[in-house]
């Protein structure tokens, strides 16, 4: 039998890439899928970084439709990057809750503020800096890569509450990557780095991330590869998580797991005001609320009062640095009439704000967003 399969092995691999082309084709012509990660590609130290001229439609659950393009830097924006010395670059970081793959570009957050802003103060050209996926710890890799090259005039982070939320529930410590001690016992973040003896690795992954950008079958079996994951450990996991959420105040205090993620993402902001003191480019942190928090009675959930006190440390964090600045939503926001209807619920964009949900937070958002830019560039300079 062996020797069979090894005689015929040729005939088998041909087989075998045929069908996988003709399911391709079969896919694309039926029921083609959107190819989101044709926006970004593999990078060893950001884990993803945009592609130039990226392009690729999106089809929303209403049944709408929309194309995402990138620029020739990669960044979600219509304008390219402006060198002159008349325009105040100013960089929006934010992961996926900025670049909002799931909308069109005027409908989020970020193409809001944009036209609000610049139509206000047109030397400001706003910059969408912002990469889908992108956590704590890589959007602080991005910055320290930026700063120098694109001599921004101040930086706008928008930290999603949301997914910082899920993370904590899960115990998912990706986002902040991992703490280790030096020799005098001090914590130390780890960052990712080009190793050469992970080098045959980094090339594996970046075949794998170009199969999964051009490929609509391998797009389709990873997102339901997914979806049995995601849904097996809802099943598993249902009464786990429900304790976990009810003791989450508790357990923040004796959870090794919650207490180190805290810690670590602490250490990631206190990298962050370093480097804005150091560089001399102001930094705005502004808080996009968990749906959980934007619930009447939200103040005695057990995940807000965690996420409360990850508000304060980020207040004492902006009183002991010059350069870094705090704008808390939940405290100047009004509870919306509607507050459950401000996220998508459905499709890739699940959990992230939905166009009334951006028109609510831009509209919050861009008074304190401005107060700070015309601080930052002293208003006239």
């Amino acid at each position: 039998m062996f020797r069979l399969l090894k005689s015929n092995w040729g005939l088998v691999c041909a087989n075998f890439v045929a069908a996988a082309f003709l399911a391709e084709w079969a896919l694309r012509l039926l029921a083609p899928q959107p190819l989101i990660h044709t926006l970004v590609r593999h990078d060893p130290l950001l884990g993803a970084r945009g592609v130039p001229f990226g392009q690729v439609s999106i089809v929303r659950p209403d049944g709408g439709r929309h194309t995402v393009r990138l620029n020739a830097m990669g960044f979600r924006m219509r304008e390219e990057l402006s060198r002159s010395n008349d325009r105040h670059r100013i960089l929006v970081y934010g992961g996926g809750a900025i670049f909002s793959a799931h909308l069109p570009i005027q409908q989020t957050v970020f193409g809001l503020l944009k036209n609000a802003i610049e139509a206000k103060t047109p030397r400001f050209q706003l910059v969408n800096a912002a990469i889908s996926g992108h956590s704590i710890q890589s959007t602080r890799l991005l910055m320290m890569e930026q700063i120098p090259v694109l001599q921004p005039r101040a930086l706008v982070y928008v930290f999603d509450a949301g997914t910082f939320a899920r993370a904590l529930v899960s115990s998912d410590r990706s986002a902040v990557g991992e703490l280790r001690f030096d020799k005098n016992g001090h914590p130390v973040l780890v960052d990712p780095s080009r190793s050469p003896q992970f080098e045959y690795r980094e090339r594996v992954k970046e075949s794998l991330d170009w199969l999964h950008r051009h490929s609509q079958l391998m797009t389709l079996i990873i997102a339901r590869a997914r979806q049995l994951i995601d849904w097996a450990r809802a099943l598993l996991d249902e009464d786990t998580a429900e304790i976990r959420l009810a003791e989450l105040p508790r357990m923040a205090g004796e959870s090794a797991d919650i207490k180190e993620t805290m810690y670590l993402s602490e250490l990631h902001f206190l990298r962050m005001a370093r480097i804005a003191n150091a560089s001399t480019v102001p930094l705005l942190v502004a808080w996009l609320p968990a749906p959980q928090e934007l619930v009447n009675g939200s103040e005695n959930s057990s995940i807000s009062e965690i996420l409360q006190s990850y508000r304060q440390m980020l207040r004492r964090l902006a009183n002991g640095h010059e350069n870094f600045t705090f704008w808390d939503s939940v405290v100047a926001a009004r509870v919306p009439p509607d507050s459950n209807r401000l996220f998508e619920s459905r499709g890739f964009g699940a959990g992230k704000l939905n166009a009334d949900g951006s028109r609510w937070f831009a509209n919050l958002a861009a008074p304190a967003f401005i107060a700070f830019l015309h601080s930052a560039t002293d208003g006239t300079r």
